[in-house]
């Protein structure tokens, strides 16, 4: 679709005059005042390095090291040091993007470097990401040098600062508390300057957890920018007559497509506030991309959203060149980030499967579900799933954690939302972020398709964005293929926009991940650089793959009652898969706890047959499959990854995981695949093939696999197998592990174990081998509890060993039958200690202990335990708590995103039963907290936060209780806080026997008996404002009182929580506690008759005396709900 803008141009006046034989052109410029405006020089994201060794200074793959945006690109570079040898450099994802730059064995002195011009810049200032593990380097500084070599440390904001152990994610909004800007305007020295240098300095040995760097430890940067402002506009020079040879034939010049918009929309993000979403709101944000400001004074954006345009109207503000402007619209329930504080606020709901987005230079609702440019106003337009778009084809889709982004940070305009757009996290920007200078050459290119066998052809494509001022004319592509057999210097045809090639790859073509380097270049002397990925892959398949997949098992009309999953080698090298693992996903879903082990080898050309869950109809498998699972697939749309190893994937598309060997998406709605698309879709009828009896393997599961009528094949020997390790819980790096933690052990079969079948040993506090171990009823699982806790931010290893562990089958007569095939060693980083909690333990039992509970094991009933996250008394033939009381204001919580770390409470005296994560698993009772996760979730205290999955803190709820009018209390708690309030709570179960969701029958024990499931949940809770000093002296008779008794059934989960209000004293009478017996007993009396803060007047503890048969009168006084006599 063309654009329409109204928009004032500068004259060009031309003029040709003629002296004889000579002919001389004048091209005549008007003069302007330019405002000076903050360019960005140079921007590292990492997408596209690739760091390759374990030295000092990292070896980064060929221009990548180099800034990728920003007007002074060229000659930059990236680099570090570490001063010592055995330093790992890598690639992990970076803060809202696919890469970030990470390194450990982190010393003083040791550094991230970053070379860039400034040359005709002024003002500069820099912004960059930056967290670390728990043990990596937490202090650092910033220093700069002319030369390279004699640098000064920086002073201002920034110029110092501490790192904190922020988790970064591909996806969803970059961590904000990650970020930070030096402003380096005041250093003359820096202006105008052909390279300088800027260092990110490690300062000392303290790490981010507040202990020491360990060599473990690891430093992470991103998204590093560089913006500065122009010292001065160019002068337009006096015209120079230039003199015109005699006239020769003029070549037919390039097509010159026209000018781009001045505006932009630049993302445009629909999944605010919905499920798995950081941000709270969706929102629209826009560019100017050229060079000359543009007031948006009586514009607006517009979407069609249910068969109407819905308006957002526009500031009257004057967007400067490269400068970005926000548009907030609605909110959702969900998110947990605010966006920047935007430039426009509206309330459009913009969907995420279709929808058409336009920016109007005016507030005149559109019309029609695809209006005329021309007509109508429309600046620009975005379509994206509809059939309204500019140019060749839709942008990209929205969900819930990803933005449709115009590439080139929102510059890169050919008038083609296909060309011009690309799926990413959203990351909005506002008028406040550094600008991002639109107006050079820029380029993209990509593959189709973007995997190719060895022998097999590819389409090339360069999408080009002109510079403007002056537009470019006679572009001109060239790419060098050698790296595919091709020419060095070959030429694309095509014009304008759009350039192509058709490659051919040579049969020995060495397969890999190849990036091929293309060369932009305009008649004006401008060039821009940028690459092609494109992946040879070898003719026959390098790996296992997955040849056959069936989810129709026992479904209606199936023609067998089992789904399975068939795999081949077609190597021509036997391959051992013990230790791997089949991992399942739903279509749309981020969840991949569905996983079967594998084990054995696989020969070369035989097929292995894994059986997974079953149903009534159809008949049996044909052949016997080498293994059995319980996997219950989708029969026409899922995800199954084969791996490596057993660690869980995660994430809804886990494809850049190195431990995937091959994966599937198959059906419609697979939000994952590999390639441009899913497989066609199986059915309860049909099964996939992988092409070729499984040898086919392009990548491109849309093309590799066909359906048809299911045929298991299973040519490799079934073998008797022996036990091997199936999964753990630390798993392997794992590096926030909780400091009281449990070793989890899952086993491919039933076991039994030997007395010293493990080893745990960690760095600082040595062996921890003194435990409790406990195993599931079906002995698959084992669960280790050390006596003393881990330190935290040290690395620990844990050994099984080899002979300890034997299999319950009677077949051992092979080899490694009976026992495991090999040691299986890991190893775990603790969590950082984090901040301290706000208040000491002892604010838990402020006011008071309700049952004089004491840490003493000769009082099993009513054991005392204090943390610093609350305090409670335990009760072990119970197995649960008496009670949990703690302390809550908003200081405790915050937005740290919840991790599950069920354990064993290795507090409780070791030889008590200590209850085990798995001991609710199937009961139909959830694992219910009495102090709730998100009242202490703030995001600096990940360990105390992990203090509320112990088991000590949990009673068996009903779902229903617990997940609704229970977790409603425990939200509006929280809202009370907010108001500027702190809260005294206790908490605890009471009766015997409750009712699950299993069959609807009353359960009065679980774990074997160890733990008793209550009638009913009760908590009461005492409010008062938040200020400092004696909590007890503030307490009086109108104080609030919260009391609720809930019964430990379903059925209630939509019953508001007041529906089960009482008063403290009917709680007292039920359980036999004390509440609150630090206040004054008159104060005591009338909060605790009290219902939801409606107190009546009390005379408790008043007294006379008379004399005895003497008559008298007697005179209490009544304490009023408002404290007065």
């Amino acid at each position: 679709m063309s654009k329409s803008r109204s928009r004032s141009r500068l004259a060009v006046l031309t003029a040709t005059v003629v002296f004889g034989s000579v002919a001389i052109g004048l091209v005549i410029l008007p003069t302007r005042a330019v405002q000076a405006v903050s360019d960005l020089l140079a921007g590292w994201s990492f997408d596209a390095v690739t760091t390759t060794n374990s030295g000092q200074t990292p070896v980064i793959s060929a221009g990548s090291a180099t800034a990728d945006s920003g007007v002074l690109s060229a000659g930059s570079s990236f680099t570090g040091f570490h001063t010592t040898s055995t330093t790992t450099w890598s690639n992990p994802v970076g803060n809202g993007s696919a890469k970030s730059v990470s390194s450990n064995n982190w010393s003083v002195g040791d550094y991230y470097q970053f070379s860039f011009s400034t040359s005709g810049y002024s003002a500069i200032s820099i912004t960059w990401d930056q967290t670390g593990s728990s043990t990596g380097p937490r202090d650092f500084k910033v220093q700069y040098s002319t030369n390279g070599s004699g640098f000064t440390d920086a002073t201002g904001t920034n110029s110092t600062y501490a790192l904190t152990a922020q988790t970064w994610s591909s996806s969803g909004s970059p961590q904000s508390a990650s970020r930070r800007t030096l402003d380096l305007s005041a250093v003359t020295a820096l202006q105008n300057q052909p390279t300088i240098y800027i260092r990110l300095v490690d300062n000392s040995v303290t790490s981010i957890g507040g202990g020491t760097v360990a060599s473990t430890g690891t430093g992470r940067v991103d998204n590093f920018t560089v913006s500065g402002t122009a010292t001065s506009s160019t002068p337009t020079p006096t015209p120079t007559p230039t003199p015109t040879p005699t006239p020769t034939p003029t070549p037919t010049p390039t097509p010159t497509p026209a000018p781009p918009n001045d505006v932009v929309i630049s993302q445009v993000y629909g999944g605010g506030g919905n499920t798995g979403a950081t941000l709270k709101n969706d929102y629209i944000e826009l560019i100017n991309h050229s060079s000359a400001p543009v007031n948006l004074s009586g514009w607006s954006v517009q979407a069609f959203v249910s068969s109407s345009w819905q308006i957002t109207p526009l500031t009257n503000f004057t967007l400067q060149p490269g400068q970005y402007y926000l548009v907030q619209e609605s909110q959702g329930a969900g998110g947990t980030d605010n966006l920047p504080t935007p430039d426009a606020i509206g309330s459009i709901a913009i969907p995420r499967d279709v929808a058409t987005v336009a920016l109007v230079n005016n507030t005149t609702a559109l019309t029609g579900n695809c209006p005329n440019a021309g007509a109508a106003g429309i600046v620009d337009l975005v379509g994206y799933g509809s059939s309204c778009f500019e140019g060749s084809g839709a942008a990209p889709t929205l969900s819930n954690t990803t933005a449709a982004l115009r590439r080139n940070n929102g510059c890169f305009d050919t008038n083609d939302n296909a060309a011009d757009f690309q799926s990413g996290a959203p990351n909005p920007r506002n008028s406040s972020s550094p600008t991002h200078d639109c107006t050079g050459l820029t380029a993209y290119g990509s593959a189709n398709p973007s995997t190719v066998v060895q022998g097999n052809s590819t389409s090339l494509t360069v999408f080009v964005a002109p510079a403007q001022n002056p537009t470019s004319t006679g572009i001109t592509v060239t790419a060098d293929l050698s790296l595919i057999g091709g020419s060095s210097t070959q030429s694309f045809g095509g014009s304008g926009t759009l350039f192509t090639f058709n490659a051919s790859v040579p049969a020995n073509n060495p397969p890999g991940m190849e990036s091929l380097p293309v060369t932009v270049a305009d008649g004006q002397g401008r060039t821009a650089n940028t690459s092609i990925l494109l992946s040879v892959l070898p003719i026959i398949p390098d790996h296992i793959t997955i040849s056959q997949v069936y989810g129709g098992g026992g479904n209606t009309n199936a023609p067998l009652n089992t789904d399975y999953v068939e795999l081949y080698n077609p190597t021509p090298n036997p391959i051992m898969i013990t230790g791997w693992s089949l991992q399942y996903a739903s279509a749309t879903g981020t969840s991949w706890s569905n996983k079967q082990p594998l084990g054995g080898v696989i020969a070369p050309g035989n097929y292995y047959l894994v059986a997974l869950a079953s149903g009534t109809n159809g008949s049996p498998l044909p052949v016997t499959p080498n293994i059995s699972g319980e996997i219950n697939m989708s029969a026409t749309t899922g995800k199954i990854a084969l791996v490596s190893n057993s660690q869980t994937l995660t994430g809804d598309c886990p494809l850049g995981d190195p431990n995937i060997v091959d994966f599937v998406g198959y059906g419609t709605g697979a939000t994952c695949h590999e390639g441009s698309a899913n497989t066609p879709a199986p059915s309860n009828t049909t099964a996939i093939f992988r092409k070729n009896n499984g040898g086919t393997d392009t990548d491109q599961n849309g093309a590799d696999f066909l359906a048809g009528a299911p045929n298991p094949r299973r040519t490799e020997p079934v073998i008797e197998l022996g036990p091997w390790v199936a999964g753990t819980d630390p798993t392997t790096d794992d590096n926030t592990i909780p400091y009281d933690a449990s070793i989890t052990v899952n086993f491919s079969e039933p076991v039994d174990v030997d007395p010293g079948w493990y080893n745990i040993n960690c760095v600082n506090s040595g062996s921890h081998n003194s435990a409790t171990f406990a195993h599931t009823s079906d002995f698959k699982t084992y669960a280790i509890t050390p006596n003393t806790s881990f330190q935290f931010g040290e690395q620990c290893t844990v050994t099984i060993f080899k002979t300890t562990v034997h299999d319950q089958d009677l077949d051992d007569s092979g080899p490694d039958t009976d026992t495991l095939f090999a040691d299986y060693t890991w190893s775990f980083t603790v969590v950082g200690a984090g901040q301290p909690a706000p208040y000491p333990p002892s604010v838990h039992l402020t006011m008071g202990n309700p049952s004089n509970a004491v840490a003493d094991i000769n009082q099993p009933l009513n054991y005392l335990m204090m943390k610093p996250t609350y305090a409670l008394s335990y009760n072990r033939d119970k197995g649960t708590p008496n009670w949990v009381s703690w302390h809550l204001d908003n200081t405790w919580y915050g937005t740290l995103a919840r991790v599950d770390t069920f354990r064993p409470d290795p507090a409780v005296p070791s030889d008590w039963y200590r209850v085990q994560a798995f001991d609710f698993s199937g009961t139909g009772f959830d694992r219910g907290h009495m102090t709730p996760n998100a009242d202490r979730d703030n995001q600096n205290r990940i360990p105390i936060n992990q203090e509320t999955y112990l088991m000590s803190n949990m009673v068996p709820q009903s779902p229903d209780n617990n997940q609704g009018p229970w977790a409603a209390l425990e939200g509006d708690l929280r809202t009370i806080a907010d108001a500027g309030n702190e809260l005294y709570i206790v908490s605890g179960p009471y009766g015997v026997g409750g009712v699950g969701s299993v069959n609807g029958n009353t359960v009065n024990t679980v774990a074997n008996g160890h733990v008793t499931v209550p009638a009913s949940t009760w908590k009461v809770a005492l409010v008062i404002p938040k200020a400092d000093g004696d909590d007890v002296s503030r307490v009086t008779c109108s104080s609030r009182t919260i009391a609720v008794l809930m019964p430990n059934t379903q059925g209630i989960r939509s019953n508001p929580w007041q529906t089960y209000l009482t008063t403290v004293d009917a709680i007292e009478q039920l359980t036999g506690y004390d509440f609150f017996s630090n206040l004054p007993p008159a104060v005591q009396a009338c909060v605790e008759a009290g219902t939801n803060g409606v107190n009546p007047p009390g005379t408790s503890n008043q007294s006379t005396n008379t004399v005895e048969d003497m008559g008298v009168t007697v005179t209490l006084q009544a304490l009023r709900p408002n404290g007065n006599t």
